[in-house]
């Protein structure tokens, strides 16, 4: 289900302002259009808890314009889509919008009938839509920061490999274990450390989990070969990775020895 888009439309002309929320909301159920008549009411329903999607303003206003709006917006919330809304010609002003940041801006008569308003609301939603994304990038981020810091300091050896069995990451306890430099497991099929009995297991085992519908994690009686020619017998549990959409991505392992 989506979330909506909660948009704050701020214009010192009445008529206008509700006009243009009316048609917005009529433009899609997605919308839900809250007004203010000055950019300092604005401020204060952003200050009382009001949560906004997105900013439309007017530039030409009493008191704060829409620039000075948007400067005291970004106090307040360094990243919320801010769309400006001017009477005059927008390249009179692009300059300085673009120079403080503003996400979008468009003529005010483009927004005042209802195909006009169709043009405000594909911008709004351009706008949120990549908001959304870059927020959930940088959680993605966050969260693989944090799996990486994990698996760096496991105290088991582990490695990722890509869907063609290519070595991505390797963890410090499986360099200490196998022998060889991060360079050189990384970007090497993970073939080339395993010992010729165990290549075709691996090789069959990373198949299945290619070809499975949805593939399970399982573990493998595996013999490495460390740089210094030990062979060394682990047990190896290997788990399939997924994109967002569930496709195979490759694989984690993490290696046990068999003493």
């Amino acid at each position: 289900m989506s979330p909506g888009i909660h948009v704050l439309y701020v214009d010192d002309d009445p008529d206008i302002r509700e006009l243009s929320a009316t048609v917005l909301e009529r433009t899609s159920d997605e919308f839900d259009v809250t007004t203010a008549g000055s950019g300092r009411e604005g401020l204060a329903l952003l200050d009382d808890g009001l949560g906004v999607d997105c900013i439309v303003s007017d530039y030409q206003m009493l008191e704060l314009d829409g620039l000075e709006f948007f400067d005291a917006v970004r106090d307040r919330d360094p990243d919320v889509p801010f769309l400006l809304v001017t009477g005059t010609r927008p390249s009179e002003i692009a300059s300085e919008a673009i120079d403080a940041g503003v996400t979008d801006y468009l003529r005010k008569g483009a927004v005042t009938g209802t195909a006009q308003c169709t043009v405000l609301a594909n911008r709004i939603e351009h706008a949120v839509e990549k908001r959304r994304l870059e927020r959930a990038r940088d959680e993605i981020d966050r969260q693989l920061e944090r799996y990486r810091v994990l698996v760096e300091n496991a105290a088991d050896p582990m490695y990722t490999l890509d869907e063609n069995g290519t070595v991505t990451m390797v963890n410090d306890a499986m360099v200490d274990w196998i022998g060889y430099d991060r360079d050189r497991l990384v970007g090497s099929a993970i073939e080339t450390v395993l010992t010729d009995d165990t290549v075709e297991c691996a090789t069959d085992a990373l198949r299945r989990m290619t070809e499975a519908e949805t593939p399970a994690p399982a573990c493998f009686e595996w013999t490495f070969e460390a740089s210094d020619g030990r062979r060394r017998v682990s047990q190896t549990t290997v788990a399939p990775l997924r994109t967002g959409d569930g496709e195979f991505a490759g694989s984690a392992g993490v290696v046990r020895e068999r003493t």
